[in-house]
């Protein structure tokens, strides 16, 4: 009797930690955003080439965010600079610090500002800086976050995954999700080449105080998301809380939320044909 007893405890555990390890996968490709990506292509230049982007590289001007101040602008450039640098390593890429030393800091941002109002790159500010990097490179990125919001939900926790975060029965989870616009610009044909909107997210995990429960608790209690406006959690009839009275975290950075998308953007770019 002992022989059967044995080999299921060994089962039990080995189904346990096969659970652990798929909550900790669900949960990485929550952090990721990769539940929220989405990709809608506007334009895509059949003369817009892997060899001709390899040839003549890409200069990032800067990406800039609706309605916002120019100060937002620096972590988000730089981030996307980074991406396009490990995801597209045989690329030569100009970052945006060395555009502006070339074409002046005045007009990089006056010809940014009108970017993040339009949404386009008008045919004078082109015509400028084509004129401007004089050939250094051919191709020339802008983006936009055209808008992001903040969202909170409760995710249900399986026994299984208690170990996770302590012995709760849910979770609270903050997530940002980001809609940006990505274009590319041919400053030799002087013309739009690539054009597409990404939606991109990233969540924070936190732990509502009332859902922890005995780790011998066979019926753990379990509590709903809260109704919330914009800003703030309305608890009963004349009571407005936070989120974060509700162990709600903190809403990651834009700059966090905006990654993914970046990096899709980094891989639909022209490559050429894998060799056989």
């Amino acid at each position: 009797m002992a022989g059967p007893r044995r080999q299921g405890s060994v089962l039990r555990k080995t189904l346990r930690a096969l659970a652990l390890a798929l909550a900790v996968l669900a949960g990485n490709l929550s952090q990721s955003g990769c539940a929220h990506e989405e990709v809608k292509l506007l334009r895509a230049d059949p003369g817009f080439t892997a060899e001709a982007l390899r040839v003549g590289g890409v200069a990032v001007l800067g990406v800039t965010k609706v309605e916002e101040v120019a100060q937002v602008r620096k972590p988000l450039t730089q981030s996307l600079e980074r991406i396009l640098r490990e995801e597209r390593g045989e690329l030569p890429v100009i970052g945006a610090a060395w555009a502006e030393s070339i074409l002046g800091e005045r007009p990089l941002r006056l010809l940014l500002n009108a970017y993040q109002a339009a949404g386009v790159l008008e045919t004078d500010a082109l015509e400028e800086v084509s004129a401007g990097l004089k050939g250094a490179a051919r191709y020339a990125v802008l983006a936009r976050v055209e808008s992001d919001a903040v969202r909170y939900s409760t995710r249900d926790v399986s026994p299984a995954d208690t170990g996770l975060y302590g012995v709760v029965s849910s979770v609270r989870i903050t997530g940002r999700d980001a809609r940006i616009a990505i274009q590319v610009y041919d400053l030799v044909e002087r013309r739009l080449v690539s054009s597409a909107k990404y939606v991109s997210s990233a969540e924070s995990t936190g732990v509502d105080p009332r859902s922890r429960i005995s780790a011998d608790s066979r019926f753990p209690r379990t509590y709903p998301p809260p109704d919330q406006p914009q800003g703030g959690i309305t608890i009963g009839a004349g009571e407005r809380r936070e989120p974060q009275d509700e162990g709600y975290a903190e809403p990651p950075p834009l700059v966090r939320s905006v990654v993914e998308g970046f990096r899709n953007f980094a891989r639909a770019l022209p490559r050429p044909p894998p060799t056989r």
